[in-house]
């Protein structure tokens, strides 16, 4: 089963992203939270980290709250970037594109 985020406009899915199984998500955030561990980085990753990871939703205002954690632990990605980090920087572009998609429309992101 995977995990899908979503934001719908006039009950239409507008946006969304397949972050893959619901242990590939929590990989992720795992790796994010390493690497903000690893850097000695006093980010918190609130948003990203303390919700499930298989229902609910971020609200848009929460999706400002992302875009803030995502945008930090990025620049961690990109300062050491190798091969093995292209995937995990195209998925934080990814939420980060999803994201500022939900406040640009003041519409939630939706766990399906």
């Amino acid at each position: 089963m995977s995990l899908y985020l979503c934001v719908f406009l006039d009950s239409k899915d507008a946006s969304g992203l397949d972050m893959g199984s619901y242990s590939d998500f929590n990989h992720f955030r795992m790796k994010l939270l390493h690497a903000n561990a690893s850097n000695n980085n006093s980010i918190r990753l609130n948003t990203l980290l303390n919700h499930s990871d298989c229902d609910g939703e971020w609200t848009s205002k929460q999706s400002l709250s992302l875009i803030k954690e995502l945008r930090e632990v990025r620049s961690y990605f990109i300062k050491e970037a190798s091969p093995s980090q292209t995937e995990i920087l195209a998925s934080i572009d990814s939420l980060l594109e999803l994201a500022r998609f939900s406040v640009n429309h003041n519409s939630p992101i939706l766990f399906q």
